[in-house]
């Protein structure tokens, strides 16, 4: 198939997004040597949300990942390595290999449309007021003074942001990450979204209520 690169696959138990950053150790041989190849060539390798311990079905593989650049090396006397990572670009996997110590296979670069030109830039504006207010929330609740937030305009950088502000904040399970990634456009994710910052407002509010109860002074109602 024309447009298919030849990529290694590294199945982690969290999901990378494009822009959010990822920190790894590496120590088992086989993912030692991909790493080696990773850095002798291009420095990219893809990663994907191992399927086996999240997906209802065991056996249905996870087809879409991200694209990782290594951007950072620290080599232990050992031969063990820490890096640090870049989500790039969003593939999804057509064919898989196992023909090395390490999985790699056959995947094709997503692009990435925007949506529905009308609606997408008024949802945006939502999603960037509705994670305003998480992160308010979120800091009242540790007694944190307010942060200001610094957010992208456009509804493509402005989804991946935000996946990766969630993912940081309030990690939930991997497969609500892992739909965000799945979205076909920037509107379906964001949509996606605001949905998790909704959901996480009532819970944050929910505790501030509670809290409220318990600190409002006794009083005999007699």
């Amino acid at each position: 198939m024309v447009g298919l690169i030849d990529l290694p696959l590294f199945p982690l138990d969290v999901v990378l997004v494009p822009e959010m950053s990822l920190p790894l150790h590496i120590f088992e041989p086989r993912y030692r040597e991909m790493i080696a190849a990773c850095l002798a060539t291009d420095s990219r390798f893809g990663v994907l949300l191992q399927s086996s311990r999240h997906r209802p079905d065991p056996d249905a593989p996870v087809d879409v990942g991200t694209v990782a650049e290594i951007v950072e090396t620290s080599r232990l006397s050992d031969g063990r390595m820490n890096i640090v990572t870049e989500g790039r670009q969003r593939f999804r996997v057509h064919r898989r290999s196992f023909d090395r110590a390490y999985l790699h296979g056959a995947v094709e670069l997503l692009q990435e449309p925007v949506g529905d030109a009308l609606s997408t830039p008024y949802l945006a504006a939502c999603c960037s007021r509705s994670v305003k207010r998480y992160i308010r929330l979120l800091l009242q609740q540790v007694n944190q003074e307010p942060l200001e937030v610094e957010l992208p305009s456009g509804p493509v950088d402005l989804s991946y942001r935000l996946a990766s502000i969630i993912q940081q904040l309030q990690p939930g399970p991997p497969l609500d990450l892992q739909a965000v990634l799945e979205a076909e456009t920037a509107e379906d994710r964001l949509q996606l979204e605001l949905a998790i910052l909704q959901r996480e407002h009532a819970i944050l509010e929910r505790m501030a209520d509670v809290g409220s109860d318990y600190k409002r002074p006794y009083s005999n109602p007699n």
